[in-house]
């Protein structure tokens, strides 16, 4: 008789929790709704203080983000300067100018510029076109010892001339003023310049909300008193790319209709 009590009071509760679990399925919390009125909320705020935001242009979901520290790929010229050529190349007096035949290398504490009189890599950029631009300028970008892991690279035409932004990342989020360009075309590279910077010491946290962090723009006396948002996006910017050590920013990007940009610490 024991066993049977035993029995019947397992057998209630199995059914019980499935009940529980057939209710749940058959009624969801409403998160989807949740999440829509939020939006709708944080919008109509926005436009009452005369900032206007798509959907598509508003962020959603929780973003996190690394304080880092970043350090400077031209802290030794000379180390800089042989695994860009590939090899030795000659130096001037003051150790900032590298040539290599006809091609010359200018390192500064900030940045470097490539001038390729040789046009090189004709060879590479045969049939090039902004199909297969972005691939090439990899490939070309790579073969002078940069590590593009991550990078995001994007490209415009004119007139036959191919320019391509790369822009390094750290854990999948563009670092804004960490970038090189490389112009080329048909005929050759033509030039690469810009800065590099190798991030380390990551320490993983949340980023600003998006809600604290357009308030903040609305407190902006920069921002004009009405506004589209085109664009709003995480990343970082380095703190003084001047200093061969620096620190990495977590920002959010946010872009107006009319050309301004404002990057809100994040």
């Amino acid at each position: 008789m024991k066993n049977f009590y035993i029995k019947a009071i397992v057998i209630a509760f199995f059914i019980f929790v499935c009940a529980g679990i057939c209710f749940a399925l058959a009624h969801p919390l409403p998160i989807a709704s949740a999440n829509e009125n939020s939006t709708e909320l944080l919008m109509s705020f926005l436009s009452k203080h005369g900032i206007e935001i798509t959907n598509e242009a508003l962020p959603l979901g929780h973003t996190e983000v690394y304080d880092a520290s970043a350090s400077s790929a031209l802290a030794d010229k000379s180390l800089f300067a042989e695994e860009f050529f590939g090899g030795t190349s000659a130096m001037n007096n003051d150790g900032t100018e590298f040539t290599f035949g006809s091609d010359k290398l200018t390192i500064s504490s900030a940045s470097f510029s490539y001038l390729a009189k040789s046009l090189p890599h004709k060879s590479e950029l045969s049939g090039i076109n902004l199909y297969n631009v972005g691939k090439k300028a990899k490939d070309i970008a790579e073969s002078h010892g940069f590590d593009l892991s991550g990078s995001i690279i994007s490209c415009e035409e004119d007139n036959g001339v191919y320019t391509a932004l790369i822009t390094k990342s750290c854990y999948g989020l563009p670092i804004f003023n960490d970038t090189m360009t490389l112009t080329m075309s048909a005929d050759g590279l033509s030039s690469i310049n810009g800065v590099w910077f190798l991030v380390s010491d990551e320490k993983k946290r949340g980023a600003k909300s998006v809600p604290a962090a357009l308030i903040e723009l609305i407190n902006n006396p920069e921002c004009p008193g009405k506004a589209e948002i085109t664009q709003m996006e995480p990343g970082y910017v380095l703190l003084d790319p001047t200093q061969n050590k620096t620190k990495l920013k977590p920002v959010w990007r946010i872009s107006l209709a009319d050309g301004k940009v404002f990057m809100i610490d994040a």
